[in-house]
């Protein structure tokens, strides 16, 4: 069961491949309905392999740099990421940008975050 309401507000910036962005729109809809959650969605483009690779396990470093620097989020902000993106290559993007570097390059902190919809959900209302 989710909460009505959070007893203290969460900005979540969520960003994915483009194809996880929309296949997981009910989770946003449902997450965006509860009181105190405010959602940003980020669909990262595959500049590496072209666009028309829109899923999240072959999104690089170099694409979020590209993607998130545009979001202009203050710096120290989070974003939530499908652990996908380094499930092969723990703390690496297929570039071999590394996680840090990504984190470092955008002075935000990345989260990592299983992609099944009820834990994804519950973890993200947990977040800080």
């Amino acid at each position: 069961d989710w909460p009505a309401r959070l007893e203290r507000p969460k900005h979540l910036v969520l960003a994915g491949g483009v194809a996880a962005m929309r296949a997981l729109a009910p989770l946003w809809e449902r997450l965006g309905r509860v009181e105190g959650v405010s959602l940003r969605l980020a669909p990262v483009e595959n500049r590496f392999f072209g666009p028309s690779v829109d899923v999240s396990g072959l999104i690089t470093g170099s694409c979020l740099i590209a993607a998130l620097g545009a979001l202009e989020l203050p710096p120290g902000s989070a974003v939530y990421l499908p652990e996908v993106m380094v499930r092969d290559r723990p703390g690496e993007f297929l570039d071999g940008l590394t996680t840090a570097a990504v984190s470092e390059a955008l002075g935000l902190r990345l989260v990592f975050l299983p992609a099944a919809g009820d834990l994804l959900a519950a973890r993200l209302l947990a977040a800080e």
